[in-house]
């Protein structure tokens, strides 16, 4: 896999974070609140980072309209909208902007890749698992413990010979909340789950920003398991370059179980069977100088005959690579790829801004965010690539509730093109 420019680190790594729903959440057309086109709405939209948690105080612009900024819950609000709309996000202390082209919804989510921001309820928690295999823990085996609750998704490994864990964690929203805490041990081979030794859980625990929790105890009993089976297809020119198995108990994020980097395509797996959690199987390929591909499937224990399809990533047309005297008018193109939506990376060497283009089309061009302070400079140097997201059926569907965050931590397909350089106009 390419290595990620500075402010998409999440965009080609597998499941989190982030970004993670039972079924493609938001890959139809999701037409919560639809416009058609030519209508004149207000918009009441949201900002979100890397951990879906709200953006605050960052500034939006409609095309057309005067710029605004997120409020303390990350929403803003524009009147007097005519759809189709553009609407651009910019963090201004990072560099980074982010455009969502032609957008109808009166309520999108923009999903800020490369952001992630620290967030202002905090808490400390600690304890001991115990049971299982035991402490210390035999050779080639494995623990986690999960902190979760629809705010929060923490995982952390216990000391393998004590079985005592200290984490911390964080959240947006109500000071109080109630978590759930999961732990589990497994035996692997061949870096694979192979035996899970135990599972316990601990319910109705009171996390109250601020505070520490001590004491918070969790006892193993006897797990079991089933399989999850299928086979990986790969598009030309892809090599199969790993398959991993995750265990995810809400949408805020996975935790890797083991990962097999053979060539294999047919895979069955060991899962744990666990009320309330999914199985989120990952597999990635590399095309070397054609990009990656990389696809995420939600499943539940004892699921067979899955099919996890590798697309070949779409190529970058113009402008050719090592291209001169670019300007915002120049135009950057690539090939399709079906059923999907994609975003122009364009990053910046040195401290330039990095702009990202999210688009249905293959052609675009690079914002003109000069009155925002995010302007083009002169005689500099930028490498661009395409990424592609699905399935989503149209800009509505990649910015609904889950949009981006569907196909990056949820379920779906992104894809990554090899990566050329432009130098912009003296």
């Amino acid at each position: 896999m390419n290595n990620p420019p500075r402010a998409v680190s999440l965009l080609v790594r597998p499941a989190l974070v982030l970004f993670a729903a039972a079924l493609v959440i938001g890959c139809s057309s999701d037409s919560d609140s639809p416009s058609g086109t030519g209508t004149v709405i207000t918009v009441t939209g949201k900002v979100i980072d890397e951990s879906s948690q709200p953006i605050p105080n960052t500034p939006v612009v409609i095309t057309g309209h005067p710029a605004t900024s997120t409020d303390a819950n990350g929403s803003f609000t524009v009147t007097g909208v005519t759809t189709p709309y553009d609407v651009t996000a910019i963090l201004s202390a990072n560099k980074i902007a982010i455009v969502y082209k032609g957008v109808t919804r009166s309520d999108p989510v923009l999903y800020f890749t490369g952001a992630t921001l620290l967030t202002p309820n905090t808490i400390s928690i600690s304890g001991t698992v115990s049971g299982g295999a035991g402490y210390p823990l035999p050779v080639n085996h494995s623990n986690r413990l999960f902190v979760v609750s629809p705010e929060v998704f923490r995982s952390t490994s216990p000391n393998a010979a004590t079985g005592a864990y200290s984490t911390s964690t964080g959240w947006v929203g109500a000071t109080t909340i109630n978590a759930t805490l999961h732990a589990l041990q497994w035996e692997t081979s061949g870096g694979l789950p192979l035996t899970y030794k135990g599972y316990g859980t601990k319910t109705n625990v009171a996390l109250t920003a601020g505070g520490t929790f001590a004491n918070q105890d969790v006892a193993l009993s006897a797990a079991t398991q089933s399989t999850v089976a299928g086979t990986v297809t790969l598009a030309a020119g892809l090599t199969l370059t790993s398959k991993s198995i995750s265990l995810a108990f809400n949408n805020l994020g996975s935790t890797n179980l083991g990962s097999d980097g053979t060539s294999a395509t047919a895979f069955n797996f060991a899962v744990p069977n666990i009320t309330g959690a999914t199985i989120v199987v990952n597999a990635q390929a590399s095309g070397g100088a054609l990009g990656s591909s990389m696809t995420t499937l939600r499943t539940t224990p004892g699921a067979s005959g899955l099919t996890i399809t590798l697309n070949a990533p779409p190529q970058p047309s113009l402008p050719v690579n090592a291209a001169t005297g670019i300007t915002t008018a120049s135009q950057f193109s690539w090939t399709p790829l079906a059923g999907g939506i994609y975003i122009l990376v364009l990053t910046g060497a040195g401290t330039e801004p990095d702009y990202f283009v999210v688009t249905t089309g293959t052609t675009a061009q690079i914002p003109d965010l000069a009155a925002q302070g995010l302007g083009l400079g002169a005689s500099k140097s930028y490498a661009w690539q395409v990424y592609s997201f699905g399935p989503f059926g149209d800009m509505n569907a990649a910015t609904g509730p889950n949009g981006l965050v569907s196909a990056l931590t949820l379920e779906g397909w992104r894809t990554t093109s090899g990566s050329r350089a432009f130098t912009t106009a003296p």
